[in-house]
């Protein structure tokens, strides 16, 4: 993330106690990366999707939970598909009590329960009435943008379709960054076609849908589903989406100024402005004229301290490193030949 420019990433779920460990390895210097918010895991209600979710099936539960995010000191708190609303409830009073900005998926009963956003325009549901977009045409409605314009709900959107652009910028493969590249996504962006003009249609409509709920009032930022999708490369995807409706200027906002607010952190961050965090990025060229100038990153400025992209990718060069990217490489290889549909699922991701 940190090659890509990414100076501060917002997690909205991961296992607690890894992502405390990870966020003071990042911070001791002995880890390369963005600054990282942490989250507890998805909070589910009797059943759960993902294996390192907690099932929270009343609020007494919910608080043992919130208790522990709180010892913790984590920064975000999201309520999953499943809870149920008396727990949601006891999620969004936690999060207001520790001064954090909190998620779930469902703009009602999310916005009713306190909760302060939605972490996808439209996503999994477990209520018809939870849906922010229409089944057919994918429309956000206004009785949906006015919840989060006039109900100061945010919206962290993923434009899911965006990755589909990857086959417009055949230079991501070829960029020296690309030894990053997790290996479930590397035979997917190798082989990106360029998008379809039914895939750009798609983008066009997703992003048309984030610039109705930005028009009524709320604040949105764009975001990413990683590891879901491609970690770095995503963001400049979506923002180069979101830029195809909303112009260059407010896609940039929306992973700077915006997202600092969403974090509550905009007094230290996302701003170029006398007295907060020195983070900053020297780029190729003028993203207000070409978003793909945006990712053409000379140098990476982080709470003032300045990195090379040689000395970010440092880690992952070494022989050792190497070794195990050709082995992981080979593997993903294997897995593609003996079970296509894997492969097949990674490549949807990342387009």
């Amino acid at each position: 993330m940190l090659a890509y420019g990414i100076t501060t990433a917002q997690s909205v779920a991961g296992p607690l106690h890894q992502s405390i460990e990870m966020r003071e390895a990042l911070e001791a210097g002995n880890l390369v990366g963005p600054r990282l918010f942490v989250s507890p895991p998805l909070w589910e209600g009797n059943r759960l999707f993902y294996s390192f979710a907690r099932t929270l099936r009343t609020p007494a539960i919910a608080q043992i939970e919130i208790d522990k995010a709180k010892r913790m000191d984590a920064d975000f708190l999201k309520s999953y598909v499943r809870a149920p609303i008396p727990v949601m409830e006891r999620i969004a009073q936690g999060a207001l009590d520790l001064g954090v900005p909190s998620g779930t998926h469902l703009v009602q009963p999310g916005a009713a329960t306190g909760l302060a956003g939605t972490t996808h325009l439209s996503a999994t549901q477990r209520m018809g009435y939870g849906w922010s977009k229409s089944f057919v045409r994918a429309i956000t409605y206004q009785d949906a943008a006015d919840i989060y314009g006039k109900g100061d709900f945010h919206l962290i959107d993923t434009l899911f379709s965006a990755g589909a652009l990857a086959g417009l910028d055949p230079g991501i493969v070829s960029d020296p960054r690309f030894v990053l590249v997790p290996p479930n996504f590397v035979s997917g962006l190798r082989n990106a076609a360029p998008p379809t003009a039914a895939q750009i249609a798609t983008i066009v409509n997703d992003a048309t849908q984030q610039a109705k709920v930005r028009a009524a009032g709320a604040l949105v930022a764009n975001g990413t589903d990683s590891p879901l999708v491609v970690p770095g490369i995503s963001l400049h995807l979506n923002m180069r989406g979101a830029a195809l409706v909303q112009g260059n200027l407010a896609a940039l906002q929306s992973v700077t100024r915006d997202a600092a607010k969403m974090a509550f952190v905009g007094e230290d961050l996302g701003t170029v402005e006398p007295g907060k965090l020195a983070d900053l990025l020297v780029v190729n060229g003028n993203p207000l004229a070409d978003l793909r100038a945006a990712a053409d990153i000379r140098l990476v400025i982080k709470n003032g301290r300045a990195f090379t992209i040689d000395e970010i990718l440092a880690p992952a060069r070494t022989p050792g490193q190497l070794a195990a990217r050709r082995l992981a490489l080979e593997a993903q290889e294997k897995l593609c030949r003996d079970e296509p549909h894997h492969c097949e699922e990674a490549g949807a991701h990342a387009h």
